[in-house]
């Protein structure tokens, strides 16, 4: 719960492990075996899917999207989206 409410905003490992109120080598232990990835991955992907709804359901430019849902830069984004959907922001933008 905690990181699908922040996953927008920068956070470490130690906020998730704070909010369950355990250590962070039991909580990355414990996220890894309940979902197969881990707590970042998670994060990765609840980010890209705000973004996609971002970029299909809004026209605020694709820099800002990037920003707003928490990869920090432009270019990473598009790297991590690229590896994730085969095709560029602004392309699934198009296409959408």
């Amino acid at each position: 719960q905690y990181i699908t409410e922040n996953a927008t905003s920068p956070f470490r490992l130690e906020d998730v492990a704070n909010y369950a109120g355990i250590s962070v080598p039991y909580a990355v232990a414990l996220f890894k075996a309940a979902c197969n990835q881990t707590i970042m991955q998670y994060a990765k992907e609840v980010r890209l899917s705000i973004a996609c709804d971002r970029i299909k359901f809004t026209v605020t430019n694709l820099e800002r999207i990037a920003e707003s849902t928490g990869f920090g830069s432009y270019t990473y984004f598009h790297r991590v989206f690229r590896a994730k959907f085969g095709m560029s922001p602004k392309q699934y933008r198009e296409r959408h």
